[in-house]
């Protein structure tokens, strides 16, 4: 946003945006939320599935919820960009960097344990 101060000695916002950052906006969000409700359906019926292993069950949860902080990061990110801050750093992005953090380190954390998990059964003929 352009910031210019105020009487009061407070700063005053005063929004700007164009067609184009709208158009791009509006995309993003449609094909994003679109993206995440077709992996979330996908997800439901491969979770049902009574032959599937229960690790795999957990990783498709586990990226439903990656996926869910993803759209919900980038709404934040694109809302701030095109309607409030313009180019200069966002008012939350230690909150925005924290939430990708703790994406990277649910999957890490994840693929650890599935990684062990899966070497004991190897090691281990009567683990299953």
């Amino acid at each position: 946003a352009r910031f210019r101060p105020s009487l009061a000695g407070r700063r005053s916002m005063e929004v700007q945006y164009d067609c184009i950052s709208c158009g791009i906006f509006a995309t993003e969000l449609i094909v994003l939320t679109t993206a995440s409700a077709c992996a979330a359906l996908a997800s439901k019926e491969l979770i049902q599935d009574g032959v599937l292993h229960y690790n795999f069950r957990v990783i498709m949860v586990m990226l439903c919820l990656r996926s869910l902080l993803q759209l919900l990061v980038r709404l934040y990110v694109i809302m701030e960009r095109v309607f409030v801050v313009g180019e200069g750093d966002l008012p939350h992005q230690l909150l925005v960097i924290s939430v990708k953090r703790f994406q990277h380190f649910e999957i890490g954390i994840l693929l650890f344990f599935l990684s062990m998990e899966r070497i004991l059964a190897l090691l281990d003929g009567k683990y299953e």
